[in-house]
């Protein structure tokens, strides 16, 4: 029987068990998790998967007494989702926050939270600067890392295609600056070498006139 069978027969068995238990079901306890998304697209498509998430976890839950209640906040700074996640802590109860944003965004919640005493689950943000040192006991990253992505990419060009010599275009911004670093580092690990590198100004969005030969 594979996941999405048991859930199914778990929630067939629920809905044909005798009226008390379904009473109970009622007067479940809710769990209340925070969502905190940055606004546009991504953040839109984060909050459906969990909406389906939280769906697909009160199957379970309600066995055991539990409903799963989603508070959902969309941040527009840094500022604003540090006092978004403290809002659901203390006024909405919220167990576990979920999300984030880009590194600055997931940055401030992760310090919301460590402060709050609460889990933080990690969705979006890849920068190092969450994790090593400046991690916390609370904080559990869902999204790989930077190092990660690089140290995968480095061992398939270097291993798998043979391609040992890389050039660096960067754009000229500390995201940019970190990728390149991570990416560097996997390539030396990979006994690989740099043999070019070209800084780009951050606004551009075609590379094309920095390609040299």
């Amino acid at each position: 029987m594979n996941r999405r069978h048991f859930l199914r027969a778990l929630a067939g068995g629920l809905a044909a068990a005798p009226a008390f238990v379904r009473r109970q079901a009622w007067g479940a306890e809710e769990v209340a998790i925070g969502v905190l998304v940055g606004s546009g697209d991504l953040g839109r498509h984060a909050v459906t998967g969990a909406q389906l998430a939280a769906t697909e976890a009160n199957y379970i839950a309600g066995a055991f007494g539990k409903v799963v209640r989603l508070l959902t906040e969309v941040v527009t700074s840094p500022d604003d989702a540090e006092k978004k996640a403290t809002k659901l802590v203390r006024q909405g109860g919220a167990k576990a926050i979920i999300g984030g944003g880009n590194d600055p965004f997931s940055q401030a919640i992760q310090a919301a939270t460590a402060r709050e005493g609460i889990i933080y689950l990690n969705t979006m943000s890849r920068s190092e600067a969450l994790r090593g040192a400046r991690c916390h006991r609370l904080t559990f990253h869902v999204e790989a890392s930077l190092a990660m992505y690089a140290d995968a990419i480095g061992q398939w060009l270097v291993r798998g295609a043979k391609k040992t010599r890389w050039g660096f275009l960067t754009p000229e911004t500390e995201a940019g600056a970190e990728i390149e670093r991570m990416a560097e580092r996997a390539l030396k690990r990979q006994g690989g070498s740099t043999v070019a590198r070209q800084m780009v100004p951050a606004s551009s969005r075609d590379y094309r006139a920095y390609y040299q030969g």
